[in-house]
């Protein structure tokens, strides 16, 4: 992919793309993508002013979009997409999952925080040898 056309923050192209192949090649070009939704709020955030539009965007996150009555209309537009349900979600399964997590949660907690000591903790190299 010519570099000439990438954003100019994307470095080790590629190298992604050597060592990753056709997912190397997708994520560079998923760098590409814009969403058209979330590029109005930006758009708007710039010529309305930052803290009115991420204003809108909090309340209507914390109190729905009705909550938010003076937000612009790009941000009603991507709380419209925001707030359909996919076809594909099952409720059910959803159920079944929360149950599950709320009823295993201190196992699952408890598993989590030993997993990460192993990462956190730093291993002294073998001896006779120094880093």
């Amino acid at each position: 992919m010519a570099e000439s056309v990438l954003p100019a923050h994307l470095r080790n192209v590629d190298e992604a793309e050597r060592r990753f192949g056709a997912l190397g090649r997708a994520w560079v070009e998923g760098t590409l993508q814009g969403d058209p939704l979330a590029d109005a709020v930006a758009a708007d955030a710039g010529r309305l002013g930052r803290s009115s539009v991420v204003g809108a965007v909090a309340t209507a996150l914390r109190d729905g979009i009705d909550g938010a009555p003076d937000a612009p209309t790009s941000v009603r537009a991507l709380f419209a997409k925001l707030d359909e349900v996919p076809d594909w979600v099952d409720h059910d399964q959803l159920d079944r999952a929360g149950d599950h997590l709320a009823r295993h949660s201190l196992q699952l907690g408890l598993v989590l925080a030993a997993a990460s000591l192993m990462w956190a903790t730093p291993t002294p190299p073998p001896r006779g040898r120094s880093s």
